[in-house]
């Protein structure tokens, strides 16, 4: 037996398959003819953009599959990034393939190295979009299994463009050995209702083709050959991924069994996320990553670049916050590297960038009804108010030019510091909203989610919102966690945002519990003195 995360209930028993990600093997060679090397990179290009083209013409628009195939063909068709393989083909004389492979990996180290799931994630799809390239190079279609019966696919990870080119008719489960929640793949497989299973180490070694196997995504489990009478039980089971329940509570109100009422929003990277958006019942969007935009590039992305990704958010939902570029350490962007700083601190050091980043932002906004604009890493009063200023002179220059934005734009501040929360009530007098970014809160003060310094960090801000009567928000992952999340609520937070896919669950389980009793907790957990006593009021019974 297996053990692994469940994204969300269901059974399935069939017969396992292991899927192995194969590589191309590239090996560094050098060429005579620079002209007949960027020929044959234009024409990989062009043959894998087609070949995506192919698959999504199969797939429904306004879905996730769709979605993804788009962001697959942007990829292919990334300038900077054909630029940056042709530069390798000239000044190195590489073979296109190898310059190819060069730039690939740069972009998706940079990638994955982040700490962050959806980045991460990301740097996947950049992997599938390199494998189809490379392939086309050297004319290799990568065979994929012909499914004929009942199949759990297993896999140590999986190319969105290899699950969506597989019958999907005959894959009722699958495993990965590595993933997140976020990944476009494990989104792919909620959209389909496959009951799935995430960082299941080692479940394909345990992998016999000819043995039937049980895919328990409500325990988190996947074994081979269970006894007969398991098998029996799970097969009279439903076998769709999300049951019944939670699909009730998709497009509900988030309240709680006393009708108060809170909202839940959606975390996104990109627009591939917008289907699984509209399909959980997201109340906004409420924290859209504009770094995903940048990590692909080695030059800032034009005015024009910008405004046309930050429009597609403003589109897909009323309320929308997009959250200005957060680098730093932990988030390099190349030509940001000169300086140090984070967030908004390191963009104002860059006033010339920031600016185009600004202005793209506003002219996203013209025709949104309800556009937030959220600024990272907000420390203290003065950097806020130099933000401020900065977005006025756009505003002003932009109006000189007739270049029309959103005068219902509203400016909040991401408390993500101790620092920003002892300056929390200056910051409060400027701010139109609060937002608390808890990874980094948790990060920079060397806190775990049972540590009773979080949740007095939390209520801090919390009272001065009120106080101010500003609405204040979660973006973190421990908004994601069922106990903590109904915490948050009894603290007093009016708004979560998580990813998309976990919200009829957070949404569900809030509605079983009373305001009341999320209070009286959060007290508890106020008054705690250690990780343990956190942890024993986390998880009490009512």
């Amino acid at each position: 037996m297996i053990k692994g995360y469940a994204i969300s209930g269901g059974k399935a028993v069939g017969y396992p398959l292991c899927l192995k990600r194969i590589r191309p093997s590239i090996t560094a060679q050098t060429i005579d003819d620079v002209d007949k090397a960027i020929e044959t990179l234009v024409r990989a290009l062009h043959d894998a953009a087609r070949a995506l083209k192919h698959i999504q013409k199969a797939l429904p628009v306004n879905t996730v599959a769709h979605a993804v195939i788009d962001t697959h063909i942007e990829m292919v068709n990334d300038q900077e990034i054909y630029k940056a393989t042709v530069k390798q083909i000239r000044e190195n004389l590489y073979d296109p393939a190898y310059a190819y492979k060069t730039v690939i990996k740069q972009y998706s180290e940079r990638l994955g190295a982040l700490d962050d799931p959806y980045f991460r994630g990301r740097a996947a799809d950049i992997e599938d979009v390199f494998v189809r390239v490379v392939s086309m190079m050297q004319d290799k279609k990568r065979e994929l299994p012909t499914l004929t019966k009942p199949t759990i696919l297993v896999a140590d990870t999986l190319e969105p463009s290899a699950f969506l080119s597989l019958n999907r008719t005959h894959i009722i489960g699958l495993v990965l050995e590595i993933a997140a929640p976020t990944d476009h793949v494990v989104m792919l497989a909620k959209e389909y209702n496959i009951p799935t299973l995430i960082n299941a180490t080692g479940a394909c070694d345990i992998v016999k083709e000819k043995r039937r196997a049980l895919l328990d995504a409500e325990d988190g489990t996947f074994t081979i050959d269970p006894p007969k009478d398991v098998l029996k039980r799970a097969e009279t089971t439903h076998t769709t991924q999300t049951t019944p329940y939670l699909e009730r509570f998709k497009n509900k109100s988030s309240q709680t069994k006393d009708n108060h009422r809170f909202t839940i929003m959606a975390n996104v990277a990109d627009s591939a996320s917008l289907p699984d958006v509209q399909a959980n019942g997201a109340e906004g969007i409420g924290l859209v990553r504009t770094e995903f935009m940048f990590m692909r590039q080695e030059h800032v992305p034009s005015y024009e670049k910008q405004t046309q990704w930050m429009k597609r958010f403003f589109k897909a939902h009323d309320d929308c916050t997009i959250r200005t570029i957060d680098f730093g350490d932990d988030k390099p962007f190349l030509p940001l590297t000169t300086v140090s700083g984070r967030g908004l601190a390191l963009a104002l050091k860059h006033p010339d960038l920031f600016k185009t980043h600004i202005k793209a932002l506003l002219a996203a906004s013209v025709n949104a009804k309800a556009p937030k604009l959220l600024l990272p890493m907000v420390e203290n009063e003065t950097m806020f108010l130099n933000a401020l200023k900065l977005i006025e002179a756009c505003k002003k220059s932009m109006s000189a030019q007739s270049i029309p934005f959103s005068q219902a734009l509203k400016i909040g501040a991401m408390i993500e510091t101790k620092a920003g929360v002892e300056h929390s009530e200056a910051i409060a007098k400027h701010a139109a909203f609060f937002a608390i970014g808890t990874n980094d809160l948790m990060r920079s003060n060397g806190l775990t989610k049972a540590h009773p310094a979080l949740y007095k960090l939390i209520n801090t801000v919390v009272r001065v919102a009120k106080h101010y009567n500003l609405t204040v928000r979660v973006c973190g992952d421990i908004a994601t966690d069922i106990d903590i999340a109904g915490v948050l609520i009894g603290l007093g937070i009016d708004e979560l945002s998580m990813p998309a896919q976990t919200i009829p669950t957070i949404r569900s389980s809030i509605a079983t519990k009373s305001f009341s009793e999320l209070s009286t907790r959060a007290k508890h957990i106020l008054k705690s003195v250690d990780e343990a006593e956190v942890t024993t009021a986390l998880h009490a019974k009512a």
